[in-house]
């Protein structure tokens, strides 16, 4: 058997990872809008990974839970960023970015 050749030591191109998180205290909101929110980024032609259902939490009023989804946008380009500061969010949808 002959033996392995390894690849070269080439690092992958670096991708560039935008979390975007919903949250809000309807669970059919922040659903809608994390449906709406990733056919807005791939009619741009993003790639959108999600949107994740993540544990939901308890909120300052009782008996009431925050709902949270994320989404991972990969590579954004800067039509697409710049659209996301003009995009309209329901009331009572938080919107929080992370690179």
């Amino acid at each position: 058997m002959p033996p392995r050749r390894h690849a070269p030591d080439i690092l992958p191109p670096r991708t560039t990872r935008l979390t975007v998180i919903l949250r809000s205290l309807d669970h059919r909101v922040v659903d809608q809008t994390a449906s709406r929110l990733t056919v807005h980024c791939e009619r741009l032609g993003g790639v959108v990974e999600g949107p994740m259902p993540l544990p939901s939490r308890p909120s300052d009023v009782e008996g009431m839970r925050w709902h949270v989804r994320t989404l991972d946008l990969v590579d954004p380009a800067p039509a697409l960023l710049g659209s996301l500061r003009g995009f309209d969010l329901p009331n009572g949808v938080r919107i929080e970015m992370r690179a």
